[in-house]
């Protein structure tokens, strides 16, 4: 039955009880599985746990729903209705078939007019097999004494617990002011059920078994550990000085939009920032002893400009879009507090860079005439100028876990019919605007681009030969005197 209108008090505790995640323990007095065809099937009672995302709008707490068809992540029942769960989240949807009776239970919210529901905080259970196929999906135990079985229905959070490190993030190496990722992170883990919270013995059940799965986790969940053993947190990564540290994950978090819980992990890994000469992020500052906002998003953060924009401007036709070299700068999302008197009270929430690449998908390129196709298309496009942007209020920068805010940013690029693979590169030392002399002009660019590293950018090849004064210490305006003193002769 669904209550239309405001929740009701008993409605508004069920949906906080979905919320945090309820366990609940049902025993069942059973015979033995029979699985002769001509016998009566005995119900079978499995549970699974879904979370989906939206608003509490109505109450579902129905049974005895009949199961039309099972496709994807969607269930259909046969009065037409359909529950989506939690876009692929809950890998228990598969033991779901046709002709199986389930109980549908929690808050949801409706996704278009025609009655069907998403999602928000829920369980469904199945009440009976359908007589095609009888299999028991429950943990169960069975006690010689009482030959009866006790099954655990287990409806609280998606939690793992943690076995061991398969392969640790790809990238350990980071410049200043850039912000940690996780990405590469592989571990090894088993489904957690709390049996002895639920007032029974884990040795009496089989084990669950392990698999393996990348996870990724927020700057807000990571300790970064200095060589005198201070202990920052990791959205204070990006205003560390260079230098050697260790990032430790240990204890138990809440990952994938707070979805999946894991348990007991116990991860640490050593990460190296290093100097950037380009100043990226002009007033950095370094962390201070205050404590961090509590109130830091792990997912969302806000768009605060491009730092440097995508080597590749210049294309050959059938190329698929290049965004190398993208960075850009950001900041948690903090809920309004940055603008609140509280704020004094904490750590200056910082402004970081972002080198983790977004799909192609999320960029429209427009040409001249102004019809615009996504970015994943841009293989597909005739010859000439383009611009490539990317505005949206909210969007999924990296994956579902990683959301920007108010982005808004262009840059032109061309398409052309040569192939530019064979071209000559200059590589004479000095040459910085690689046009085969060195002249005032290389000097020029060289203080253009480390002014405004936004609008002028090195490729790799001008980068390594405007280095030219010695001093090995990256590109700095000492290189570009240097070129001035050689071009009058003074060195």
């Amino acid at each position: 039955m669904v209550t239309e209108g405001e929740p009701t008090d008993e409605d508004k505790k069920k949906i906080n009880a979905l919320n945090e995640g309820r366990e609940e323990v049902i025993k069942k007095e059973e015979t033995p599985a029979v699985t002769t065809a001509d016998v009566d099937v005995e119900p079978v009672v499995t549970a699974i746990t879904t979370t989906g995302f939206g608003h509490n709008d109505r109450i579902i707490n129905e049974t005895d729903l009949v199961v039309a068809s099972v496709s994807g992540n969607t269930i259909t029942v046969e009065d037409g209705r359909k529950f989506d769960y939690s876009n692929g989240m809950s890998p228990d949807i598969a033991l779901v078939k046709k002709g199986d009776v389930i109980a549908v239970q929690g808050a949801y919210h409706c996704v278009n007019n025609d009655d069907n529901y998403g999602a928000c905080s829920g369980t469904f259970s199945i009440i009976k097999r359908s007589e095609e196929e009888v299999v028991t999906t429950t943990t169960a135990v069975t006690t010689v004494s009482t030959n009866s079985t006790t099954s655990i229905i287990h409806t609280g959070d998606q939690a793992f617990e943690f076995l061991d490190v398969n392969t640790y993030p790809t990238q350990t190496v980071f410049m200043e002011g850039e912000e940690i990722n996780t990405e590469g992170l592989n571990l090894k883990i088993r489904r957690y059920i709390p049996y002895e919270s639920l007032g029974y013995d884990r040795k009496d059940f089989a084990e669950e078994p392990a698999f393996d799965s990348e996870k990724t986790f927020s700057p807000v969940d990571i300790d970064i550990v200095d060589e005198n053993d201070k202990v920052y947190n990791g959205t204070q990564f990006g205003k560390l000085p260079a230098g050697k540290y260790v990032a430790v994950i240990k204890g138990d978090y809440r990952v994938w939009q707070d979805v999946q819980n894991i348990i007991d992990a116990d991860i640490a890994f050593e990460v190296e920032i290093k100097k950037d000469s380009r100043n990226l992020l002009p007033g950095n500052s370094a962390p201070t002893d205050k404590e961090i906002l509590p109130n830091l998003s792990k997912y969302y953060q806000d768009f605060k400009g491009v730092a440097v924009y995508p080597d590749k401007t210049v294309y050959k036709k059938g190329e698929e879009l290049d965004l190398t070299g993208l960075i850009i700068k950001a900041q948690r999302h903090d809920n309004g507090l940055t603008s609140s008197k509280a704020m004094k009270n904490y750590e200056e929430n910082p402004v970081y860079l972002k080198t983790v690449l977004p799909d192609a998908e999320i960029f429209r390129i427009t040409d001249e005439k102004g019809n615009t196709v996504k970015g994943d298309e841009f293989s597909t496009l005739p010859v000439g100028k383009y611009t490539v942007s990317c505005r949206s209020a909210e969007t999924s920068w990296q994956n579902y876990s990683d959301c920007m805010y108010d982005v808004n940013f262009s840059y032109d690029i061309e398409i052309s019919d040569k192939d530019t693979s064979e071209e000559k590169v200059s590589k004479i030392v000095g040459d910085a605007n690689l046009d085969e002399t060195i002249d005032i002009s290389d000097s020029v660019y060289i203080m253009q681009t480390l002014a405004n590293p936004a609008k002028y950018k090195f490729s790799q090849q001008s980068q390594k030969n405007a280095d030219i004064d010695g001093a090995k210490d990256g590109v700095t305006n000492k290189d570009a005197l240097h070129i001035q003193k050689m071009l009058l002769k003074l060195i």
